[in-house]
């Protein structure tokens, strides 16, 4: 899975080497899930969670998103400058470089601080929660296969080719 489907991430506006420039929040959405659905929220019922539980796991979405926000913005503003760098007659590559590898280098850290926060909600699950979310996982995966889709997931592309997965869903992959 790449890192562009994962975090379902960047639409519209000015186009920069053959690419479409893209939105930072929303290249950074879970696709399939807002803020407050993530981090197991979404199966609150299926995997029984406690009060405690519930605010824990939304403070680590709440403090995930503020994070996000904030790189978002940061890439935004890197991707406006990037765009005046290109209207330049002679466009020096180093600048460009340099730049691109700053965008990169924020979306790599959105990555890792949703893999992170993932980690840290599952440690506020029990076994039986964790066994049970494993299960549920499984079942998509399987509904999956089937074209079924359940949130971020896709619908299965055409009889013979392989299915594509928007993302990694509020479940953290597991």
């Amino acid at each position: 899975m790449c890192w562009d489907d994962m975090m379902g991430w960047f639409g519209g506006g000015h186009k920069r080497g053959g690419e479409q420039q893209r939105d930072a929040n929303q290249q950074s959405q879970q696709p399939g899930r807002s803020a407050n659905e993530g981090f197991y929220l979404d199966l609150k019922d299926e995997l029984n969670l406690s009060e405690s539980q519930i605010k824990g796991l939304d403070e680590i979405g709440k403090e995930y998103e503020n994070e996000k926000a904030k790189k978002a913005s940061s890439i935004n503003k890197i991707e406006r400058e990037l765009a005046m760098l290109q209207t330049k007659r002679d466009v020096d590559m180093d600048v460009i470089k340099k730049k691109v590898d700053e965008v990169e280098n924020l979306r790599k850290e959105m990555r890792l601080d949703y893999i992170k926060s993932v980690e840290r909600a599952k440690k506020l699950l029990t076994d039986e929660q964790l066994n049970s979310l494993s299960r549920i996982s499984k079942g998509d995966a399987a509904k999956m296969e089937q074209g079924v889709d359940r949130g971020s997931m896709s619908e299965k592309k055409q009889e013979g080719t392989t299915i594509e997965h928007g993302g990694m869903d509020s479940h953290g992959g597991m």
